[in-house]
């Protein structure tokens, strides 16, 4: 609300609106500005003319009715707050002109300038918090019906290819392109719902960085891998302009990697076919400054302010060129804040690109990384999971020879992950349930169990504290345990593996993770 407060008052008695004005003024002289109407019809023109902050109403006026006079009003007000002012003190009275759309009721009968200046500024304030709870639920319904369209789209391709695959024998060509279009939407998928999951973090403060030194030009260069197939389908070009040698940044690789990502990929994704990426980064006193620039749709001066917050989207409407939720460039402010650092947007207007600016602090200890061995090992990116000698020489398979248990009350995971084991070699038992798992775990002990979390009945983490008791019972060593679940969040993880599990890997499954991770458990053969 402005400091001065513009109050038009519509009242036909002369005497009864210079009392007002008296009374407002005498404590609230320099905060309200009053214009009086003594007539609806002049009102409303002044409201038309100047406009006010909030509407003083006599209801009974010579050129309306008591009963009209509210609802001739209300129209015209385009959300402006009405207090109505009458002679009658009923309470029903008042409490039907709250109904009929008014902020609040006053009776000439018990008025003080006090109490009108307090009603004329809480009607203000209640109109500004109701408006902002209408917005807020506008946003509401408008995210739902977005996610609504956007989970629905892929999952209709994938079932529909995968009707299509089961009715008849489908010539190669057509059967690559729908395994390929199934797995694109998949992905897509994917990619909504760990939006959500990370936006669901955010909200509640559970969302937790693994920070270490980095190298930011090595994070960029991996982004661009990941979407260059996006670029080579539009014929984009991505120009680098960057410093490698600026030093060094205390982070998480990555939610800095889904940071870079995030932004590189909105650029690409409004950007036309042919067009081009700059993609800059420089040091800027102690900070990393990285830009994105792009020539494609940029941005609109009216959302600007807007573009990083959450369900916000420049074209929401149902007739949309772009996919997505509109979380993305919320989660990457929200990240890039995590980090100490900052994130802005640019635009000179629609058709005119955009540019997006992330600020991070350099790491202050960046001059001992060529001294000190501790900062050499951090900075070696994580290797990738070592794969143990295999038994059976004469199957070069990566499970040759190893029996797993797998337990999930989902049949059609249990088939999954039973093709994809076999293919590799392992003799695969299945369990639909803890209970069954347990029994099957107990006849014949297998060298590694494979286990979903959440079931129902038993659910994974009190099936691995069972199973670890039994075993601490009968002293037996530890039988390696792997949860393959959909439950992802940092502090399932970790209980997981306080609960008794080797390791936690996230569904869906990640074929090369699981079957390195696997074989890495796997017990190693005797010399």
């Amino acid at each position: 609300m402005n400091s001065l407060m513009r109050v038009l008052l519509i009242e036909d008695d002369p005497e009864h609106a210079e009392l007002i004005r008296t009374q407002i003024s005498r404590k609230h002289a320099g905060s309200v500005n009053i214009q009086w109407a003594p007539r609806l019809s002049q009102g409303l023109k002044r409201l038309a003319d100047s406009g006010a902050d909030v509407i003083l109403l006599d209801l009974g006026l010579p050129d309306s009715t008591s009963d009209k006079t509210l609802s001739s009003v209300l129209p015209h007000a385009h959300g402006i707050p009405v207090v109505v002012l009458s002679s009658i003190g009923d309470e029903d009275f008042g409490i039907q002109a709250l109904h009929e759309g008014a902020q609040d009721y006053i009776s000439k009968s018990w008025m003080d300038g006090e109490i009108l200046f307090r009603s004329l500024r809480y009607a203000i304030e209640r109109k500004s918090a109701e408006e902002e709870l209408r917005r807020a639920n506008q946003a509401k319904d408008e995210f739902l019906a977005t996610l609504s369209h956007e989970l629905r789209t892929p999952i209709g391709v994938i079932k529909g290819f995968a009707e299509l695959m089961l009715q008849d024998q489908m010539p190669e060509e057509e059967r690559r392109l729908a395994l390929t279009a199934i797995l694109r939407n998949s992905e897509i998928q994917v990619s909504l719902i760990n939006d959500l999951l990370d936006m669901s973090r955010i909200m509640t403060g559970n969302l937790v960085l693994e920070s270490r030194p980095l190298d930011l030009a090595s994070i960029l260069r991996e982004a661009i891998d990941t979407v260059r197939v996006a670029v080579v389908n539009k014929n984009i070009e991505i120009k680098t302009e960057w410093d490698t040698s600026i030093g060094l940044v205390l982070g998480d690789h990555v939610r800095l990697l889904q940071v870079m990502w995030n932004v590189l990929s909105n650029a690409i994704k409004f950007t036309p076919p042919g067009g081009h990426v700059t993609l800059r980064l420089r040091r800027s006193g102690s900070s990393a400054n990285i830009e994105v620039e792009d020539n494609g749709e940029g941005i609109h001066p009216e959302f600007l302010p807007y573009v990083f917050d959450r369900f916000r989207q420049q074209d929401s409407s149902i007739r949309r060129r772009h996919g997505g939720l509109g979380l993305g460039l919320a989660i990457v402010k929200y990240l890039v804040e995590l980090h100490g650092g900052s994130v802005s947007a640019a635009s000179a207007g629609p058709g005119k690109g955009s540019i997006f600016k992330v600020s991070l602090p350099l790491a202050a200890y960046k001059y001992q990384a060529d001294k000190d061995p501790r900062f050499k090992s951090e900075l070696s990116t994580q290797p990738p999971l070592t794969v143990p000698p295999q038994q059976h020489t004469g199957d070069t398979r990566l499970l040759a020879g190893l029996k797993v248990l797998a337990i999930d009350d989902s049949p059609d995971s249990l088939a999954l992950v039973q093709l994809l084991l076999k293919r590799q070699g392992a003799t695969v038992s299945t369990a639909g349930s803890a209970t069954e798992g347990f029994e099957k775990w107990r006849r014949e002990v297998p060298d590694l169990i494979l286990c979903d979390i959440g079931m129902p009945d038993e659910d994974g983490y009190s099936f691995i504290k069972r199973l670890r008791s039994q075993e601490r019972a009968e002293n037996r060593p530890p039988t390696p345990a792997i949860a393959l679940t959909a439950y992802t969040r940092d502090e399932e993880k970790q209980m997981a593996l306080e609960a008794g599990f080797h390791a936690h890997l996230a569904k869906p499954i990640n074929e090369p993770q699981l079957m390195n991770t696997l074989a890495t458990f796997a017990p190693k053969p005797h010399p």
